[in-house]
């Protein structure tokens, strides 16, 4: 079943912004977010404080210097109910309708909580939609209409728009990927820049978004990066008769960079279908990551990371060819990338045996080779509930990796979850509940996106109740 050809409800939406446990037979939901090297992850594991006193004489001035170095802790796994109401932000109604769903987040340079996502209006119409809000959890009213913005005119006559994966330039501009519907058939990638006071940037693209129609079926955003001349990168699916993960770049100023691939796009598949991208990552020597699905000989799909060079092509000195696939016994997917602080890959994502999901988290060095000093073998899993599902990873600030995800005894009733692993691929214990928090906020709840602050606390957010709710949750 492919979620392009199905009609549009705001049952599906909900489907579209949170289904990554339906990865494996539908491609057409948001993924989990993109993390650039401007990701909100703390570098060190204290904080130094200088103080100076000055004595002066007739013969001299001598200044002294006293450090103090405090421990920055580490989350413990707990609710913060300082945060929101009871450690909890909910959103619903915000247009108006009846869908709330939040896709992608980051904290800002100035400690601003920043989500991007999509909500309904009273009309059906949906909403790329970013909500702002300060380290309490109140929204910033500095920001847009009282905390929010809605846009749904990227192009005339569609009214239906995605927010899926936000990131940020030095400035604290925000660039969102997405995608628009213009009919039950079509899709069309849409990249939007919001300034920081939370207005669309007319000078970027046509008033402030880019919308690139390539034709029917066409063709949708899941991951966004910058490199450090703040070209964008986006990642995505490539609809079409041969489906293709798709990466296309475009300039600072929202134009195709035509230089890049073909025209500016780039397409990898393999076997000529259910190629796809989730996330793009670029690393500070300014090579390109892709990470999704790809088609394996046996036909069924493996977690892929592609890594591409400057002007689209396949990197062959990196893994096989370009690419490099972890063999499952099923279907696997990663759904997210970052770079850790030795520079190795770190990957999250599942597997997907019959009527259950294990949640993977993988390493592997820059050549493309799984890391043996992660877990013995370069990946671990979790399997301890039914449905486990790895959505989006972060780094703390003692070089920790903690994947925010979804977990569940049954297909269709999923808590908010989060794993802490050790650096060296073990499940950290001393973590919440034996390594796992969860938290049932009434619904079935699937977190999709999880960044860490510059208090080492974690922030989730993603959609509860199939998408009526867009919940930002709080972990200390």
């Amino acid at each position: 079943m492919s979620s392009k050809n199905l009609p549009l409800t705001a049952a599906l939406v909900a489907l579209l912004l949170i289904g990554l446990s339906w990865l494996i037979i539908s491609g057409g939901m948001c993924a989990s977010p993109a993390t650039t090297t401007l990701a909100p992850v703390v570098s060190s594991t204290t904080t130094t404080a200088t103080t100076a006193t000055t004595s002066t004489t007739a013969a001299s001035s001598t200044t002294t210097s006293s450090t103090t170095t405090t421990t920055l802790a580490e989350a413990q796994g707990v609710i913060d109910p300082s945060f929101g109401a009871s450690g909890i932000v909910e959103e619903s109604g915000t247009g108006g309708g009846d869908t709330d769903a939040g896709a992608d987040l980051l904290v800002d340079g100035n400690g601003r909580i920043v989500v991007a996502g999509t909500c309904t209006g009273p009309n059906d119409e949906f909403y790329m939609t970013v909500w702002a809000y300060d380290s309490s959890g109140a929204r910033d009213s500095s920001f847009g209409s009282n905390g929010v913005l809605l846009t749904n005119s990227a192009s005339p006559g569609v009214n239906a728009y995605y927010g899926c994966a936000i990131t940020r330039d030095a400035a604290n501009n925000y660039y969102i990927a997405g995608y628009a519907q213009p009919d039950d058939s079509t899709r069309a990638i849409v990249v939007w820049k919001v300034s920081p006071n939370g207005a669309l940037d007319s000078s970027f693209g046509n008033n402030g978004a880019l919308y690139i129609d390539s034709g029917t079926p066409g063709a949708m955003a899941y991951g966004i990066a910058l490199d450090a001349s703040d070209n964008i990168y986006v990642a995505g699916l490539k609809y079409g008769p041969e489906d293709a993960a798709l990466l296309m770049k475009l300039d600072s100023t929202g134009q195709i960079d035509t230089s890049f691939g073909a025209n500016g796009y780039a397409n990898y598949q393999r076997k000529g279908f259910d190629n796809l991208a989730y996330d793009v990552v670029v690393d500070s020597s300014g090579r390109i990551y892709i990470v999704g699905h790809y088609v394996r000989d046996n036909n069924l799909k493996a977690g892929a990371i592609w890594r591409i060079n400057s002007n689209g092509t396949y990197d062959a000195s990196f893994g096989s060819s370009g690419v490099v696939i972890l063999e499952t016994t099923y279907n696997s997917a990663w759904s997210d990338i970052d770079i850790d602080a030795s520079g190795k890959l770190v990957v999250a994502g599942y597997e997907a045996p019959p009527s259950s999901r294990i949640m993977y988290l993988a390493r592997y060095t820059t050549t493309g080779v799984l890391d043996t000093s992660f877990n013995s073998i370069g990946y671990a899993t979790y399997s301890g509930r039914s449905y486990s599902v790895g959505s989006s990873l972060a780094f703390n600030s003692l070089n920790k990796i903690v994947v925010g995800g979804y977990a569940g005894s049954t297909q269709d009733l999923y808590d908010y979850s989060i794993w802490r692993f050790t650096n060296s691929g073990a499940l950290d214990t001393s973590f919440s509940t034996a390594g796992l928090f969860t938290a049932d906020l009434g619904g079935s709840d699937r977190a999709l996106s999880i960044v860490i602050d510059g208090s080492n606390r974690l922030l989730v957010t993603g959609v509860v109740e199939d998408g009526t709710k867009m919940d930002l949750l709080r972990v200390k």
